[in-house]
Parts: C-alpha cells; structure tokens; sequence
C-alpha cells in the first residue's frame, strides 16, 4: 500500500468513528449515518468496526494502556470514551455481528440492510 493510500485509510477510519460517535450522541440521524455508510466499502467497515471492538474490550478488560496491543492507538481517545457507554457483554455482542456479517459477505447480502443491523445494534447497546 503506498503512502497515500494509507493516509487515505487512516482518514476514512478516523471518519468513520468521528460518525459513529455522532450518530450515538444523536447528532445524526440513523437515516444520514446510512446514507454515508452505504457509499463505503462494506468489508472496510467491517473491519474498522471489528478493530474498534477489539481495543474498547481490552481496555474495558484491562487496567493498564498497553499501546503494543492496541490496533487503533491514533483513535484512543475516542475509543476510550465511547468505551465506557458499553457493557462488556454488549461489546461482545457487537463484536460477534461484525465478526459473523464479515464472515456473511461471501453470500449474496444486503448491505444497506447489514449497514443498518449494525448501526442500530450499536445503538442499542449504547447506554
């Protein structure tokens, strides 16, 4: 991947989250959210959401910040924060729907309605 690739895909992640953040603190719409998602790569997101789950579960499991184990150090702070608005077994929940929609993309989904699954589960889970 050269150089401006990566950047391009560090930016899209952090974006990402940045969107997600705001749909949790309902400063979009789950209809807005949707529509920007679903103009992305489904499997990116996928894998953006699975490695967001991963670091807010080892820090909700953990006490101490190793940075060696987390994926996405550039995004901790917000990680962090939106880490403590969920249970850990929501997070294993959520973890385990992005894992299984990945798993899915090989059959003929629906991303739009995969999207929002996802988006709303996030949603509920969110306290």
């Amino acid at each position: 991947m050269c150089i401006r690739d990566r950047s391009n895909t560090l930016h899209l992640r952090k974006k990402l989250l940045m969107q997600l953040s705001d749909f949790l603190y309902n400063k979009i719409s789950n209809i807005q959210i949707n529509k920007i998602w679903q103009k992305q790569n489904l499997n990116h997101i996928l894998q953006y959401t699975t490695s967001w789950l991963q670091d807010m579960l080892y820090l909700k499991i953990t006490t101490q910040l190793n940075e060696k184990y987390i994926k996405n150090i550039d995004l901790i702070d917000t990680l962090q924060v939106l880490m403590t608005h969920f249970k850990k077994q929501y997070l294993l929940i959520l973890l385990d729907i992005s894992l299984k929609t990945q798993a899915n993309l090989k059959t003929n989904i629906n991303n739009q309605l995969a999207i929002e699954k996802l988006l709303l589960l996030w949603y509920k889970y969110y306290t």
